[in-house]
């Protein structure tokens, strides 16, 4: 008896033992940080190209309103190899994690810096008397607004006004710091500018006479049913019924204008869900307009029973709608499919940049949200205008060269002297006859992306230390 009871004696000390040291080790896990705000590192690679000597046009005012920007938070470091192995997972028919998608909040739970970490970057913020705005239910993120004095004291670093094509413009002239306390946790500011993302739309919306007096053709829904050969889908009944596609912007639109299109090219009536991530920017109009209504209209068209979230966030002194929008649609879990019809080259979104979209694809593709990303128009001159002439270095659209977004390049028709076209349009404007070829409309048609991983699901002959995206794809 007398040895029995020891044995229990030395086990409940050995159980109280691990308890009491379990409980030291998360005090010390949780224990707030002690930050020493002249001891800094710099966030190299943070300046935008156009934050340039020659468009200066000197300091900011310091009471200049910065509105929603994002601190960008690192995943816990101990989680990768487990994340990556996930994603790997989340598509393997095989593994019994197959399509067991997270939520935001578990994604956060499971990957994201604990609790106390964000506490101690949110309190960092608060400390320098800026608001927080929100917290990313992914823990990735902390959005918060200020002015410039404060912007200017945080991150050490001077905002300046520049002049770019008669457009005035705020952006910081250096790179930013952060205390080194916190330096294995934020990555940095997503943006501290507000020189813009650009659309990749390059086309015009559709005249209601689609077939040109000179024999040229413009693409109706029914076009694009007919070349890729969806009826055989509509028929049986995969025609967006049931799904719904989020769409990135940051404008207002017309619903007029939406409805317009559905009922000249025959569509069925299905309004788009408009909405608004905070204050609304209003219809923006041009070209800002002309994009947000082909997002909408295209997506409805090819999915035409489908319901279309169109998500609009106004773009700030510091932070484009886009990334505002996207932030939005991961963190809500908005959609299973979302689109995004913008960009900027890897040069141009500084390294915080590309890291906020490589961690918001990350968290997508985790949560089973496909990301499509169009790669432009510009082809291997990702930091150069659709409409430049020239392309000044060789560049892809950072917001689709990360692992874990689809990259959506597009065609041209390779028509030559074949018959594709009726001479009259039908009921739904229509005119093509059947499935049309393709060509490359560039002669570099795969470009390689600088600063993302190659996926370990990935295959064929790219480096590991990057990623090909297309430039046109081919149907």
């Amino acid at each position: 008896m007398h040895t029995h009871s020891c044995g229990r004696t030395r086990l409940l000390l050995r159980t109280l033992l691990l308890i009491l040291i379990g409980g030291m080790l998360s005090s010390t896990a949780l224990a707030q940080r002690s930050i020493n705000e002249a001891d800094r590192i710099t966030r190299h690679g943070n300046v935008h190209p156009l934050a340039r000597a020659e468009f200066d046009r000197g300091s900011a005012d310091l009471t200049l309103p910065m509105e929603n920007m994002i601190l960008l938070l690192s995943p816990r470091a101990s989680a990768k190899a487990e994340l990556d192995t996930l994603l790997a997972d989340l598509q393997n028919p095989k593994s019994s994690n197959f399509h067991q998608f997270l939520t935001p909040q578990e994604f956060g739970l499971r990957f994201g810096p604990t609790d106390q970490d964000v506490a101690d970057a949110a309190n960092w913020l608060k400390g320098f008397g800026f608001r927080i705005e929100e917290i990313g239910n992914g823990k990735l993120w902390i959005n918060f607004s200020g002015n410039v004095q404060q912007v200017e004291r945080a991150f050490q670093t001077n905002i300046r006004q520049y002049e770019v094509n008669g457009e005035t413009h705020h952006a910081n002239a250096t790179d930013p710091s952060i205390p080194r306390a916190l330096s294995g946790l934020v990555q940095g500011v997503v943006s501290l500018h507000d020189f813009p993302l650009h659309h990749d739309s390059n086309v015009a919306q559709l005249p209601v006479n689609v077939t040109n007096a000179d024999g040229s053709h413009n693409l109706a829904p029914g076009d694009f049913a007919i070349i890729y050969n969806l009826t055989p889908l509509y028929n049986a009944g995969i025609d967006g019924t049931g799904q719904t596609i989020a769409i990135v912007g940051r404008t207002d639109i017309v619903l007029g204008d939406v409805q317009f299109f559905r009922s000249t090219f025959g569509l069925p009536a299905k309004d788009p869900v408009f909405i608004h991530n905070g204050n609304a920017p209003g219809d923006l109009k041009g070209n800002e307009e002309l994009e947000a209504d082909l997002d909408v209209e295209w997506s409805g068209a090819v999915a035409k029973n489908a319901i279309i979230d169109f998500v609009i966030s106004r773009s700030t002194r510091t932070t484009d709608g886009v990334s505002l929008s996207a932030q939005y649609i991961v963190n809500n879990n908005v959609a299973p499919v979302m689109s995004t019809s913008f960009g900027l080259c890897e040069q141009s979104l500084g390294a915080t940049g590309n890291a906020f979209w490589n961690n918001l694809w990350t968290q997508a593709a985790a949560q089973g949200i496909t990301a499509f990303v169009s790669t432009g128009d510009t082809g291997a001159a990702g930091c150069d205008a659709n409409n430049a002439a020239v392309g000044t270095i060789r560049a892809v659209n950072g917001l689709a060269s990360t692992p874990n977004n689809v990259a959506v390049g597009g065609t041209e028709f390779n028509e030559g002297a074949g018959i594709f076209w009726a001479a009259g349009n039908n009921a739904d404007l229509s005119s093509a006859l059947g499935p049309i070829g393709h060509r490359w409309r560039r002669q570099h048609h795969l470009r390689q992306a600088r600063l993302s991983v190659r996926p370990r699901r990935a295959r064929g002959r790219v480096p590991r230390h990057s990623r090909r995206i297309t430039d046109r794809s081919r149907p």
